[in-house]
């Protein structure tokens, strides 16, 4: 008999485990109360997500692509606490990726979260929230290019974030909201040290109806970047500002969205770096023709931060999807998303445009566990050498819950 090799064995192993996890999961829910387990006055929401998948270019690469299987596992643990004034949620998670055909690209993920909120009159409303995420960049995810020649690891990092919300009124109201995010790279700091930042921001909304189900909003949104690395030939701090106006509405019980359209404005303290002015808007609508049919549609025009070329990335993208439930265990969700990235600043011009397109599948094999499959389809074109590239995805999905 032929020996087994290393890479098959672990591969059974995994799944082996993996089919254990969600086994024990399923016994263990199928003992408590449908949805959670009771702690008294609050309750405990464990949920395992668990997929394997087979990526044909792991890295995103142009050229001399890499393909693996990858399994990838996701329990989550959820303390809630609800009241009709008052709700609380602590909640922590890891994800543990095992790539195959790239062993040095496995990773362990954690998150921790926690929110608050309390309405301390039908006018006032108040929330709060903490997280703390170490994660990675996945390579070939940033500084296109590099994903083979650069670090033969991904890019770790740990982010502290806090968040808090105020909004008073009934018909007529005012929400103030502020946030601070640090984020830090652990490794690979030849290229890293000048991506650990701070990002502080805050804005205020004032929105009236117009009509029955409809609001008119104004809005004014600030975010300030402050880079912690900087030397004469590199200064990525910036500011930005975002003047808008839009509606929110319900219409019917069919459809219901929300539309911002306005001027952003960002600017550089060095003058090597090129800033932005011009429009910006948010469209985010739903559709449902039927109960157990949704149709999803969102676009927006707005900047990102530079993942390694240019100063900043001007961004505009759509997305479309389609939710449908064909009876109580079987739905599908079809979706689709454009999008352009124009890179401010670089020594050379550089636009990308990239066209995604996905299918899956979903089955309530029983009370507490879900099974699926899904398809996806990335292509990204651009003008600068070692950045295109295409993507497939196919993946089998199994999600324990309560």
């Amino acid at each position: 008999m032929n020996k087994m090799n290393k890479s098959n064995k672990a591969k059974l192993n995994t799944l082996f485990a993996l089919g254990s996890v969600v086994l024990f999961a399923g016994q263990a829910m199928a003992a408590g109360d449908a949805g959670f387990v009771p702690m008294g006055p609050m309750k405990l929401v464990p949920v395992v997500n668990v997929s394997h998948e087979y990526n044909d270019n792991i890295f995103l690469a142009e050229k001399n692509k890499k393909s693996s299987q990858v399994t990838v596992i996701s329990p989550t643990i959820a303390l809630q606490a609800d009241s009709a004034t008052k709700s609380m949620e602590l909640s922590y998670g890891l994800t543990k990726s095992i790539y195959y055909g790239s062993r040095q690209d496995d990773a362990l993920d954690h998150f921790l979260n926690f929110d608050v909120s309390a309405d301390l009159s039908s006018r006032l409303q108040t929330s709060l929230g903490a997280s703390y995420d170490k994660g990675h960049d996945a390579r070939g995810s940033t500084f296109s290019g590099t994903a083979v020649t650069g670090a033969v690891t991904p890019d770790k990092y740990h982010e502290t974030a806090v968040h808090g919300a105020v909004g008073y009124g009934l018909r007529g109201r005012i929400d103030l909201v502020g946030d601070y995010t640090n984020k830090r790279y652990d490794n690979n700091r030849f290229r890293t040290a000048a991506r650990d930042f701070d990002t502080t921001g805050g804005g205020v909304s004032f929105s009236f109806p117009i009509m029955k189900k409809t609001k008119a909003v104004l809005e004014a949104r600030y975010s300030k970047f402050d880079y912690k690395v900087i030397s004469a030939a590199g200064n990525l701090n910036s500011k930005e500002q975002r003047y808008l106006a839009g509606l929110d509405w319900d219409a019917t019980a069919k459809t219901s969205g929300s539309l911002r359209v306005g001027y952003l404005r960002k600017r550089f303290a060095s003058a090597l770096n090129s800033g932005s002015s011009g429009l910006s808007w948010e469209l985010g609508a739903t559709w449902s023709p039927l109960s157990y049919s949704t149709v999803d549609l969102s676009t927006e025009s707005t900047t990102n931060e530079t993942d390694g070329f240019g100063s900043f990335i001007k961004t505009k993208s759509g997305n479309l999807s389609w939710n449908h439930a064909w009876n109580s265990k079987l739905s599908h969700t079809l979706s689709t998303g454009i999008s352009q990235d124009k890179y401010i600043g670089g020594i050379a011009a550089r636009t990308d445009h990239l066209i995604r397109a996905a299918a899956s599948l979903d089955y309530q094999l029983q009370r507490w566990l879900n099974v699926g499959a899904s398809y996806d389809y990335t292509k990204r074109s651009s003008g600068v050498l070692n950045s295109s590239y295409k993507q497939n995805v196919i993946a089998i999905k199994l999600q324990a819950t309560l």
